[in-house]
């Protein structure tokens, strides 16, 4: 758990080893999915308990895993309310000190982030990701 100043508050892994994976036919693996997401709650209430937090105020969330030493996987999510930013005062002019309200007027927006890590060797790495957010401007507001 971050704060917004990105000081780290509190972390929680869950589980404490690495889950079976299951091979039905050669090259393949496989997980539960349930377990993964028993895991995440896991995660939560350590964090939950481990410091005087109201969850209601978490606006992002992040799971990472790691399936082989040279892969790891990564998944964001993240709520933006912006609608409680209503507007920004800007001085008109530094001597006259009269300010401009610019309303803002964007919408809330959850931002989706994936990202993938591998390392091919000990000196090259490809790193891959897609983050999906809409835009919190209208066009009227453009």
């Amino acid at each position: 758990m971050v704060e917004s100043a990105r000081r780290l508050v509190a972390s929680a892994t869950s589980p404490d080893t690495e889950l079976d994976i299951y091979a039905l036919k050669p090259g393949w693996a496989e997980q539960d999915p349930d377990i993964w997401w028993e895991h995440v709650v896991n995660a939560t209430a350590m964090l939950a308990s481990d410091v005087s937090v109201d969850l209601k105020d978490v606006e992002a969330i992040g799971i990472s895993y790691q399936p082989a030493s040279d892969l790891l996987l990564e998944f964001d999510v993240k709520w933006i309310d912006y609608s409680s930013v209503r507007s920004i005062w800007f001085l008109e002019e530094e001597f006259t000190g009269r300010k401009i309200e610019l309303p803002l007027g964007w919408d809330d927006q959850w931002v989706y982030a994936l990202g993938v890590d591998y390392k091919l060797s000990d000196k090259w790495e490809v790193m891959l990701g897609y983050n999906y957010g809409a835009s919190p401007i209208e066009e009227e507001d453009v």
